[in-house]
């Protein structure tokens, strides 16, 4: 149990449903920051909270303590199996990531650029005075169809993948009868590709259907679709919650709107300074062997929550951390973890929020927010917004 002074709310906070949590979870980091960096709930199961940029490096650095073996508090168990590689540590998992990391790489994701472009125009095209709604009109459907192209899923699949996101995806990610629907539709794709392999990939399905472990034996057909399935829907939400938490900060900051306006090179380290502003995840380990965190014995086997959005804001990681300043430099956010599990599609992300923000900017230039419907936001294991609605006057260049 803790050694410190943990304020009352702790004992009993579920970050799925804690309503204070759901508005704004930064008064209540800070809090456990100065008086209990490392709080333990007794909420689902029991259960850590670690709250600081350094106990959460050291826990991401080290897989052989703070295994990867579950994602989620409560823990569930996938109908699929073991995900892969997220719920894989140690060499076999740094094996899973090689087989697909060529996927994602700098220069591939570059070649991306376009297709983002061109699906950003053609739903700003659809918008006009006096606004809309942007979560539901522009950042779900821009990110869906960027992981659709990713994966290079048929167009006359694209609405069934819709209608689980809609249905449940977003809701209960995790839910079963979901998991396995969506396992049997991405298997039977990569079967068809396995069936008529090609020398070069376009995609990610035609890369699985004939990936490597080690570079050596063919991936399972069992391996090949659980990593589809826990890549599809790690896609599908965490590029969508930062896009929607990115609009969230500009609206609420018209200056800096005004600044992006003028100068659209300042983008890239705004882009950074907002994603340690609000680091949208949550990241889950499990200690492997009792150990001691900021004086507090954690046990074998109990889980630990790691609040990367506290991280960001904490004083002993950075300057003048509750300011938002985008002279900052070399900012060392954990939006995308650290180690050896750091997010394997962190390249793709960026390029979708740079170009988001590159065309919003430039063809929706008045946007503002409307005072008569204030933005809906939440944070369970991850922190978006639900509803954020946008004024605008007319659009901008063409």
């Amino acid at each position: 149990m803790p050694t410190m002074s943990c304020p009352e709310w702790v004992r009993d906070l579920n970050l799925w449903s804690d309503r204070v949590m759901h508005a704004d979870p930064y008064p209540r980091y800070a809090e456990l920051r100065n008086a209990c960096p490392v709080a333990h709930s007794d909420a689902l199961g029991g259960h850590w909270l670690v709250t600081k940029h350094a106990d959460i490096v050291r826990i991401l650095l080290d897989p052989v303590t703070f295994s990867s073996v579950t994602k989620t508090v409560p823990p569930f168990e996938d109908p699929l199996g073991v995900q892969i590689p997220g719920e894989v540590d140690g060499l076999e998992h740094t094996r899973y990531r090689q087989s697909v990391l060529s996927m994602f790489s700098p220069e591939r994701v570059g070649e991306m650029e376009s297709t983002a472009r061109e699906i950003m125009q053609r739903l700003i095209a659809r918008v006009g005075p006096p606004g809309f709604e942007f979560v539901h009109t522009i950042a779900i459907p821009y990110v869906f169809e960027m992981i659709m192209h990713t994966f290079g899923i048929p167009a006359e699949h694209h609405a069934m993948v819709m209608e689980w996101e809609d249905g449940g995806l977003r809701k209960a990610p995790h839910d079963p009868e979901l998991t396995q629907e969506m396992g049997r539709f991405l298997a039977r794709l990569i079967a068809e590709r396995r069936d008529n392999p090609l020398a070069e990939p376009r995609d990610l399905l035609d890369h699985l259907a004939t990936a490597r472990f080690d570079g050596e034996r063919l991936l399972t057909f069992d391996e090949a679709v659980r990593i589809a399935v826990f890549v599809l829907k790690a896609g599908l939400h965490t590029t969508v919650n930062a896009l929607g938490n990115c609009m969230c900060f500009l609206v609420e900051h018209p200056d800096l709107r005004d600044l992006l306006l003028a100068d659209p090179n300042h983008l890239p380290h705004v882009l950074e300074e907002l994603m340690r502003w609000e680091s949208i995840l949550v990241i889950t380990r499990t200690a492997t062997r009792d150990v001691e965190i900021d004086g507090n014995l954690v046990r074998e086997g109990e889980h630990l929550l790691l609040l990367t959005g506290s991280a960001g804001r904490d004083s002993e990681a950075f300057e003048r951390a509750d300011e938002f300043d985008i002279t900052r430099r070399n900012v060392n956010h954990l939006m995308f973890g650290v180690g050896p599990h750091r997010c394997v599609g962190r390249h793709l992300a960026r390029l979708e929020l740079r170009i988001a923000l590159e065309e919003i900017h430039r063809l929706l230039p008045t946007y503002r927010g409307d005072p008569d419907r204030p933005p809906k936001r939440y944070t369970a294991m991850s922190r978006g917004a639900k509803e954020l609605h946008l004024l605008i006057d007319h659009q901008g260049a063409t």
